[in-house]
């Protein structure tokens, strides 16, 4: 569960692995919270799919060097 701000709503969209709610709000976390912790299933379906979408996403290896070097090489250049 995290915030509706930030960069969360767009890795939660990306990965699939969560649910968000209003920030700054204890009964929205809580709203939001009680589903998850009261069905097994559900939890164990959005850690999984958080994490495949990590890896997908995410990962530092396929992802973000290769972004990075290639960041970097285009600085190089200019």
């Amino acid at each position: 569960v995290q915030p509706r701000c930030g960069a969360f709503p767009e890795v939660l969209e990306r990965t699939g692995g969560g649910v968000l709610c209003d920030p700054g709000s204890a009964p929205a976390l809580a709203e939001a919270m009680a589903p998850i912790l009261r069905q097994p299933e559900r939890r164990a379906a959005l850690s999984a799919a958080g994490l495949a979408g990590v890896r997908r996403h995410f990962d530092l290896h396929d992802h973000t060097v290769p972004g990075l070097l290639a960041a970097y090489a285009a600085v190089g250049r200019a």
